[in-house]
């Protein structure tokens, strides 16, 4: 990792604040955790494996839990790029227009 996490953090929470033009984004994080995918013994760097027959489940990975919790990644991408880095972010695109809908309602 090329910056220290609280580093990292900020940046992270700076962008946000700027994004949503917003001031409170700082106090309103109550906990953060970086994760350097490509050290964790379990991912390795890796990217979600569905094995053939098992596509139904990432909908299901993707469905939120209730109107407070949203999952995004490559992993929930089920319409297009599944496993993809472009998955990823149609998935997070996904996950906003859901969080989105969630406050409207």
């Amino acid at each position: 990792d090329v910056i220290a996490e609280e580093d990292a953090l900020k940046l992270g929470l700076d962008d946000l604040a700027y994004l949503l033009n917003r001031e409170d984004v700082h106090a309103k994080c109550v906990a953060a955790k970086r994760v350097t995918w490509a050290a964790d013994p379990y991912a390795l760097g890796g990217y979600a494996h569905i094995p053939p027959g098992a596509g139904a489940a990432r909908p299901i990975l993707a469905r939120p839990e209730g109107a407070q919790l949203f999952f995004a990644g490559e992993a929930t991408a089920y319409d297009t790029n599944p496993q993809t880095v472009h998955g990823a972010i149609e998935s997070g695109w996904r996950a906003a227009a859901e969080v989105l809908a969630a406050t409207k309602s």
